[in-house]
């Protein structure tokens, strides 16, 4: 926030981080409700956005209780709960449609989402505390930190992700990324 905005407003931050998981919770349900449609059961989607607009009528009210006034924090913290939790129930339901054992989701769903988080942490807690110089020094330690990042992601993906034939796709497309010679036919 201090190299984005020039300033850090309070609890941009921790609004920024919870939001970031919300989205990752939503993305999930991506092949969900995609499978669905294809498998001509869209009406199952609703198994998402009807728990979720009500786990929100629920949330918002309890933040108050929580935290004793209405605030950016708390509702924000809880339209995060509540996606959170109608992901993963809506999660169940598909697998359960699909046949997908719950071991097999988290072993190629749930574990290669986490390791770019658990990878992040260990990046994000010595940059933070170095991030407390000019808005100029912190850009060059966030574009440092943030290449150093990518290529370890990338090499731990590699290592303990990656199956051998997703990595033979990911050579194939940055292969076609190159710049061909001038003068080449491309063959």
């Amino acid at each position: 926030m201090a190299v984005w905005m020039g300033k850090v407003y309070p609890s941009t931050a921790y609004l920024m981080a919870i939001f970031a998981l919300q989205q990752h919770f939503h993305v999930m349900t991506g092949p969900g409700t995609s499978i669905l449609r294809g498998i001509g059961q869209p009406q199952q989607e609703l198994f998402y956005s009807i728990p979720n607009v009500i786990t929100v009528m629920i949330a918002m009210p309890l933040s108050y209780l929580v935290i004793g006034r209405w605030s950016i924090v708390g509702l924000g913290s809880a339209v995060v709960v509540a996606t959170a939790i109608s992901a993963v129930g809506f999660i169940f339901h598909v697998n359960r449609i699909l046949d997908v054992p719950w071991r097999r989701f988290v072993r190629y769903a749930i574990a290669p989402g986490l390791v770019p988080y658990g990878l992040g942490l260990l990046f994000a807690v010595p940059a933070s505390s170095a991030m407390r110089v000019g808005r100029w020094h912190g850009l060059a330690i966030l574009v440092v930190v943030g290449a150093t990042y990518a290529v370890v992601l990338a090499a731990v993906m590699r290592l303990t992700v990656l199956d051998p034939e997703e990595w033979d796709w990911f050579g194939t497309v940055w292969n076609s990324l190159q710049p061909k010679p001038i003068g080449s036919t491309g063959q």
